[in-house]
């Protein structure tokens, strides 16, 4: 989409050039003190990630947006892409690995004479 706005010239920055252009009014109806232009600003890639017109109309395409949406995003947001995802792993990885394992050796424990534990079973009466 294109955007525009205007844009205060108050002077040359560099180079051998004058200000000059047309006079924008101020909130009080007088003129203000420098010239204005209207700038543009154009967007001409296509989203995501600038994805080539073959891969949009192509087999796969959407296998070719997903991937591109994703480069788009880990390039917007960096670090904090990578970050997030560890976030999103952990408790998954939490639950499938973690939690059966530390189960796992608290029965080994309990269950080892030579550790402390007692094989012996006692059934409620």
């Amino acid at each position: 989409p294109t955007r525009w706005f205007y844009v205060r010239l108050t002077g040359v920055v560099s180079g051998q050039a004058q200000v000059f252009g047309p006079q924008s009014k101020t909130a009080k109806g007088t003129d203000a003190p420098n010239p204005t232009t209207r700038v543009f600003i154009l967007q001409d890639d296509a989203f995501p990630a600038n994805i080539p017109q073959e891969r949009r109309e192509g087999e796969h395409a959407d296998l070719w947006f997903f991937l591109y949406f994703m480069k788009d995003r880990i390039k917007a947001r960096g670090s904090k892409f990578w970050k997030a995802m560890a976030g999103f792993c952990y408790e998954p990885f939490h639950f499938v690995a973690v939690t059966p394992l530390v189960q796992s050796y608290i029965l080994d424990f309990a269950s080892d004479p030579d550790m402390g534990g007692s094989e012996s079973v006692t059934q409620p009466t």
